[in-house]
């Protein structure tokens, strides 16, 4: 099992898949020697997370969407996993997330060092090849983990639910307070919480998991 100077509780967690969350969501997992994300969740159009994230830009907070399409010969999306719901090419939506992050971070100190690791996640899609929103989810939230150096383990949903702990944080995530960092425009905005990892990994660069840290101490304890 992992282990790491992040790692505080004992048991496993199971998460919800997001595309690049906020850093709470990885201040929880850091604190797990081992969590499964569930890929297979059942789609829910309501669940914009899943798909869509918050930076800051030049004028404050942004969400970015990636559109999903309703799976091949189903009428109704109801019931599908989100392993089953395809990311669409609609809006060459890569090429209008990359201008975002150039635009919101180019000048971060740490744009230029890390968006190397991130640019196949944006690479153009081909109209009849879609991956799933999960599996981008998936690919998205390792590199992260590798970006920030997590030790946490990533494991089947099925491994965990057979664990003698499982925290299951798929349908309600802990409140887990902000932890204010340094960002570019804090002078023009003041500390905007609850954007995404990424605006954590650009502003702060390998003093990321110290925020993660800091954030880690004030979660909740979570009752398996």
């Amino acid at each position: 099992m992992a282990s790491g100077p992040l790692i505080c509780r004992s048991g496993v967690a199971v998460l919800p898949p997001r595309l690049f969350p906020p850093s709470a969501y990885y201040a929880v997992m850091a604190q797990y020697p081992a969590v499964a994300i569930d890929a297979d969740m059942r789609y829910d159009k309501r669940a914009k997370a899943v798909h869509r994230y918050r930076i800051a830009d030049t004028r404050g907070p942004l969400e970015l969407t990636v559109p999903v399409a309703r799976p091949e010969g189903a009428t109704t999306a109801a019931g599908v996993p989100w392993s089953a719901v395809g990311v669409s090419a609609h809006g060459r939506w890569w090429e209008v997330h990359r201008t975002a992050l150039e635009s919101a971070y180019g000048r971060t100190p740490f744009f230029e060092y890390y968006i190397d690791r991130l640019l196949p996640l944006f690479a153009p899609r081909p109209l009849d090849r879609a991956e799933s929103a999960s599996d981008l989810c998936l690919r998205a939230d390792k590199a992260v983990r590798g970006i920030l150096g997590l030790d946490t383990a990533i494991i089947s949903t099925a491994a965990a639910s057979a664990a003698e702990q499982c925290a299951d944080m798929r349908r309600t995530m802990p409140e887990v307070p902000d932890a204010a960092y340094w960002q570019v425009r804090a002078d023009r905005f003041g500390f905007i919480g609850g954007l995404s990892i990424l605006d954590l990994i650009f502003n702060m660069g390998p003093e990321a998991p110290e925020v993660l840290l800091r954030m880690g101490r004030k979660i909740p304890e979570i009752g398996y």
